[in-house]
């Protein structure tokens, strides 16, 4: 047997006696989007082993300091399947100083589009606690069970890495930029990895009515300290574009609830996919974008659909209450072109 086998059996029972626990409250998981499971370990020492071994059949994405001790996340060269589920990350944690940790599997971790308060009321059968939630960047949501802890986020742990290794950009919107609204998502390819040098960083925000004075407001002032300010209105949308501190941005500002603009759901869709069918399907996204593409008609005509811009938006949309299982089939049967 080989190590990743061994690791993939021990994820499987750990996955088998979760969602056996999921079934008997009768919780339906089946086209969740497990982004990540976690690895915890008992020592330092058994931290470096455990890097040893994932070191063999993946590769480490980040590993930075988190709360007084190491946390690294390893990238599967190949996705795992468990059943409807592809996951290809794996999260390992030294001990916190000072705490006893039961060594394995310890926890999933999802990507669900919905607010913390409408997740608790899907899932009310399960009990929450709520440590995390107001987190300014990538809150968390956890629910615990008997046989291993769920933690609902709203984006992708591998969309964050991406994110937080572009320099300033996190400490330009939380810390430079006096934003009107503090809840957003950054969008587009730059969580996604797969930017050329012409990406904006996206950044989406939903405004409430009485907010729309104070969105102007902002962005008249802040005009004054940007470069290349330019802005667009269109059926309530305010769309910013800037240059601050060589970092070039959008602004999105729309009333449409968050967790429905499209771009969001383009993002999580993108994610998707690229975990699906891995590092080649993503190089030829690339490859496509050098070429005049623009992201959505990359990403379907790499999936074998031919479709003019238009559509583009719509048909990945459509994909987003299909399971992972179903997206590989349904596209696997399509001969996706990813040798070409």
């Amino acid at each position: 047997m080989t190590t990743e086998n061994k690791y993939f059996k021990e994820a499987s029972l750990f996955l088998e006696k979760l969602f056996f626990e999921l079934t008997q409250l009768d919780v339906s998981f089946e086209k969740w989007d497990i982004d990540h499971l976690c690895y915890r370990t008992e020592s330092l020492e058994h931290y470096h082993k455990i890097k040893n071994d994932f070191s063999l059949f993946s590769d480490l994405l980040i590993e930075s300091p988190v709360n007084g001790r190491p946390i690294a996340t390893y990238k599967l060269k190949k996705a795992w399947q468990f059943e409807n589920h592809f996951i290809d990350l794996i999260e390992v944690p030294a001990p916190k100083p000072n705490k006893v940790t039961r060594p394995g599997f310890e926890h999933i971790e999802v990507v669900y589009p919905a607010s913390f308060a409408d997740i608790e009321n899907t899932y009310s059968q399960l009990k929450f606690e709520k440590n995390d939630q107001h987190k300014k960047f990538n809150p968390e949501l956890v629910a615990n069970l008997s046989n291993g802890d769920i933690k609902f986020h709203h984006q992708s742990l591998e969309n964050v890495i991406h994110i937080e290794k572009v320099p300033g950009l996190l400490d330009n919107l939380f810390q430079e930029i006096q934003l009107p609204i503090e809840t957003f998502f950054i969008t587009g390819t730059i969580p996604l990895n797969i930017q050329n040098e012409y990406s904006d960083i996206d950044v989406c925000f939903q405004y409430q009515p009485n907010q729309a004075i104070s969105i102007l407001e902002f962005i008249q002032s802040f005009q004054e300290w940007v470069q290349n300010p330019k802005l667009s209105i269109k059926n309530n949308v305010y769309v910013f574009n800037f240059v601050f501190n060589n970092l070039t941005f959008e602004f999105y500002f729309s009333p449409e609830l968050l967790f429905e603009q499209s771009s969001y759901l383009h993002l999580l869709i993108e994610q998707r996919l690229i975990k699906i069918f891995g590092s080649q399907f993503a190089n030829k996204i690339i490859e496509l974008k050098k070429n005049g593409y623009n992201t959505e008609q990359a990403f379907l005509y790499t999936l074998g659909i031919n479709t003019d811009t238009s559509k583009s938006f719509t048909e990945l949309l459509n994909l987003k209450s299909m399971s992972d299982l179903e997206i590989k089939n349904k596209f696997t049967s399509a001969k996706p072109l990813t040798d070409s």
